[in-house]
């Protein structure tokens, strides 16, 4: 089974070119990961389903159209390198505070023959502040960086200066579970919060 075996199952509409991108991007991150801790998950499965897929879901919003999108706190490039790969009219910055991780980032990003990832290293709580990023990108979402009202702290700041921006925020819920053919996969709430609405 490939990387990217399950995440065309359950997203049918990949290409074959964005899953063989995919499959990549998954044996780049078990290669890695083998000498720097990004993922407890490096098997297919896990990898297909609980990172290609669950960052896939943001897609599912429709708000991913030739716009401006940081991710904070990337950490092994999830979900910076689906999110870019699958929406190729958007410009990603997957953003972490560890150097390491964004250079695996950025060369898995060539590799995978992603033209549309730039990376940005610091602290999001302090980034945010500074003025030629606060306010200056269109969407921000992160995954499995912070509790949410400190995760809400950090992201407001680099989208808050239009009523159109968002900030998304992919939670998982350990409790929540369903089956895909005896795999078990954390269900995936999505948490798209129009900013008029806070």
């Amino acid at each position: 089974m490939s990387f990217s075996e399950l995440t065309k199952k359950y997203r049918p509409t990949l290409s074959e070119q964005q899953c063989a991108s995919l499959d990549i991007i998954g044996e780049c991150l078990r290669e890695k990961n083998e000498v720097m801790n990004l993922t407890a998950l490096t098997d297919e499965k896990g990898v297909g389903l609980l990172h290609f897929w669950d960052s896939l879901t943001l897609l599912d919003t429709s708000l991913f159209k030739d716009v401006n999108i940081i991710d904070i706190g990337c950490g092994g490039g999830f979900p910076s390198l689906p999110l870019a790969l699958c929406a190729p009219d958007c410009v990603v910055t997957s953003n972490d505070a560890t150097a390491k991780k964004l250079t695996f980032v950025a060369e898995t990003a060539k590799k995978a023959g992603i033209t549309n990832l730039k990376t940005l290293c610091g602290r999001a709580e302090e980034l945010s502040h500074e003025s030629k990023y606060r306010e200056s990108f269109d969407i921000a979402v992160a995954r499995g960086v912070a509790r949410l009202n400190i995760l809400s702290e950090w992201c407001m700041p680099f989208v808050w200066y239009c009523l159109l921006q968002y900030f998304l925020a992919l939670e998982n819920f350990p409790n929540m579970m369903r089956s895909h053919h005896h795999y078990q996969c954390h269900i995936t709430q999505l948490m798209c919060l129009p900013l008029e609405h806070l």
